[in-house]
């Protein structure tokens, strides 16, 4: 669904973690197309 779409998400706290390793690890996107970032 997200495979060919790129994922940027502001804030990679705990949700922000659960959130993206959700999306790799169901398949539904690939790591190179995901990008962190926190403010710390």
């Amino acid at each position: 669904m997200l495979t060919d779409k790129k994922i940027s998400l502001i804030g990679t706290g705990n949700m922000g973690e659960a959130l993206l390793s959700g999306l790799v690890c169901s398949g539904s996107s690939r790591p190179e197309n995901i990008t962190g970032s926190n403010i710390r």
